[in-house]
């Protein structure tokens, strides 16, 4: 099993609470070989940094060994904003 923390800092829309959903896909190549369900959070987790945190969990046994693209799906609806970045991630 492994495990993917995130931490965002979500925009506020006055004094409604944050509305974040975050996913992970894996693509080798241009086929998407697994993506984990996606998590949602409405409060802040880390007050200091004004930061919510996700762990995400992925099982070892959907990978064969190769390298892989991870995107992050971040959708932040009280801000109406998206990001998708991507990582390259070699498993052995």
């Amino acid at each position: 099993m492994f495990f993917f923390y995130e931490v965002y800092d979500p925009a506020s829309a006055g004094s409604s609470p944050p509305d974040v959903r975050t996913s992970l896909a894996f693509y080798k190549g241009r086929v998407k070989v697994y993506e984990t369900p996606m998590v949602e959070r409405e409060t802040i987790d880390d007050s200091s940094r004004h930061a919510a945190v996700f762990r995400l969990e992925v099982p070892a046994s959907a990978f064969a060994p190769g390298v892989y693209t991870c995107q992050v799906n971040i959708i932040d609806a009280a801000a109406s904003k998206f990001a998708f970045p991507r990582l390259t991630v070699l498993l052995r």
